[in-house]
Formats: structure tokens, C-alpha cells, sequence
């Protein structure tokens, strides 16, 4: 290979191709051969060889599949060629590509690769689609980001989780462990004087909860467990949550607040609030979308106190939060 690279240099690219070509027969399983002959071949002007050795390559190496697709289109190939030709049907190889693209900002290139390893019905894990939906998120393409992220938690296995039904909030019941990107649970960990966590003692249903400790040093303004959720425009919803509370102080425990995004119509609603020591108590809210409304944070908070020395401590758990479309009927106790 290193000889074919000298010839290359030259300017003998027959010398180069022979010496290439009996690289392959001495390793024809390698996927460095395979890669070097095929850029040499994608230097050379031949389109259809090159891909050919580049999809070998990308057979024996997954990593490479984002570099051999992007370098196919810098030669002019179109995305639905670079897929049949460079792409082989493997699933590392299709999230790579996917992953390079979204970081890229070609978004709309990562959406149609996925579409093509949509049919494969591969098994990922749900983490790997974050990249592809929450680029769609940020162009504000909700509808095409909800419909990836319902094909990804088919493809994890994901889709039978325990919550509440007809539920538009995915994983209410914090039952998948799945946190930190699309659809799921979303933590920040900014707050001091807090510690958040899964119990598997304490639950509403299901097998998890989530469980807020206040260490009682802090007023704090806490807003760090949110959720972003696809909706519908002009669409009237119920939002519902289980809280249970032990020993939390202060006149502000906690409650949830609907933001809806990217709307001219300034509509955040908080549900009321809960402290003390309570069972788990069910908290509601009616909300209605705008009819500009594709996408609805609702987070998890407490206020400040307005007393500044109103320092809260305690214990909350909350399970089973929903937002169900009033046509579809409410959550059952």
C-alpha cells in the first residue's frame, strides 16, 4: 500500500493500481486495503469501484461509515446512491453515518439515512437516536422528531413501558432508565442543597419512582427535571402527577409548570403546589395547546420562598405524570 502511495505520488497511477491490487490478494479481508484502494479509485474519477471498495471497508470497519459517505458526496454521488453503494445493511454503520451528519447540521441527510435503516427494524439502544431527534428539535421539526423517537423505542424494546395510558409524556413512571436526550427525562444536576434519584422502594405504580432530597441549607429556586413533550396545536389536554411528601418545609414545596415553546401566546401554567407530609396525592391541571403550540415543556419546581431564611428540607417522591388528550379520557387513580 505504501508502495501504491509512492507511485501515486509520481504521478504513475497504473504502477499504483498494481501494486493496490496485489495488496487485496495478499489480505483481501482487509478493511485498510479495501479503504486505501477505494479513495484511490474515488481520486481516479471511478465512482462505481470506489464505492465498491469503500463498502468492503465499511463491511470490515463500521467507524468508517461516516467518513466513506461523506467523502461519496464530495465526489457528487447523491444520498440515495452513497446509501446503496457505500452503505452496507449493518447498524453501526448507519448510526455513524447518522451521528456525523446531525453534528454536521445536515439534518435533513441523517433524517433519510434513518429512514433507510427504519426497515432493517434494527435493535439499538434509544440513546442512539439523541443526536437525529434532538437536531430535528432544534429546527423545530416536532412532528418528524416524535415520529423517529416512537421508531427508536420500538427498535430498543422499549415500546410496552408501564405508564400511564394514553399518555403523550413519554416515561412518566420513570421506569427505562433513559435520561438525557429527545423525549426522555432531561436532569441537570445546577442546583445545590438537592439530590435526585430512582427508588424501587417507594412508588406510585410500576417499579421506579423519582426521589427529591432537600438538605434544608438552601432557599433554592429549583427547576432542574424537565421533559420536553410533542403536542398538538388547539388540542385540550390533562396533565396529572403523583407526589407523596415527607417532612418538606416551607411555605413552596413543589410543583410542575407547562411552558409551551416557541408560541406568540405567553401561557405558562403551574399546577399547585405540595407540601408537608402527604400519601401520594394526585395533582392536575387542564391545559389547552395554541394554535401555534408544537411542543410543551413541563418541569418540575420549586420556588423560592419569599421569606429568604425559609431554607427547604425533606423528602418528595413523584410517579406517574401524564398529559392525556381530553378525547382519549383521563388516567385511571
Amino acid at each position: 500500500m505504501d508502495l501504491a502511495t509512492a507511485y501515486e505520488s509520481e504521478g504513475n497511477p497504473g504502477a499504483a493500481r498494481d501494486a493496490f491490487l496485489h495488496a487485496k490478494k495478499v489480505y483481501p479481508l482487509s478493511a485498510g486495503v479495501s479503504w486505501r484502494y477505494g479513495n484511490f479509485l474515488l481520486r481516479q474519477g471511478e465512482l462505481d469501484s470506489a464505492f465498491s471498495e469503500m463498502r468492503l471497508a465499511v463491511q470490515a470497519d463500521p467507524n468508517r461509515a461516516a467518513e466513506a459517505f461523506s467523502r461519496a458526496l464530495r465526489a457528487g454521488s447523491s444520498i440515495e446512491t452513497t446509501i446503496d453503494r457505500v452503505l452496507p445493511p449493518i447498524t453501526e454503520a448507519y448510526l455513524e453515518v447518522i451521528w456525523d451528519q446531525t453534528t454536521d447540521g445536515h439534518t435533513e441527510n441523517a433524517v433519510k439515512v434513518w429512514n433507510r435503516l427504519a426497515p432493517l427494524h434494527p435493535h439499538i439502544s434509544l440513546s442512539d437516536s439523541f443526536s437525529l431527534v434532538n437536531g430535528l428539535m432544534t429546527q423545530k421539526r416536532i412532528a418528524e422528531a416524535s415520529r423517529v423517537w416512537d421508531q427508536a423505542v420500538l427498535f430498543a424494546g422499549l415500546a410496552d413501558l408501564q405508564g400511564p395510558p394514553g399518555s403523550v409524556l413519554w416515561d412518566g413512571g420513570f421506569e427505562s432508565n433513559v435520561t438525557g436526550g429527545g423525549f426522555s427525562w432531561l436532569f441537570s444536576q445546577g442546583t445545590r442543597g438537592v439530590q435526585m434519584g430512582s427508588d424501587t422502594q417507594e412508588k406510585h405504580s410500576g417499579s421506579h419512582s423519582l426521589r427529591l432530597i432537600f438538605d434544608g441549607k438552601f432557599n433554592i429556586n429549583f427547576t432542574d427535571v424537565c421533559h420536553y413533550v410533542p403536542v398538538k396545536p388547539s388540542t385540550a389536554y390533562l396533565f396529572s402527577a403523583w407526589v407523596k411528601t415527607r417532612a418538606l418545609t416551607t411555605d413552596q414545596g413543589l410543583r410542575f409548570r407547562l411552558n409551551p415553546l416557541d408560541t406568540q401566546h405567553s401561557s405558562v401554567a403551574n399546577t399547585s403546589e405540595i407540601h408537608g407530609t402527604a400519601p401520594w396525592t394526585r395533582i392536575e391541571l387542564p391545559w389547552t395547546s395554541a394554535n401555534d403550540v408544537h411542543e410543551l415543556q413541563v418541569c418540575l419546581v420549586r420556588f423560592p420562598s419569599e421569606e429568604p431564611e425559609n431554607k427547604i428540607q425533606g423528602t418528595a417522591w413523584v410517579d406517574d405524570v401524564a398529559l392525556v388528550p381530553e378525547t382519549t379520557g383521563h388516567p385511571k387513580p
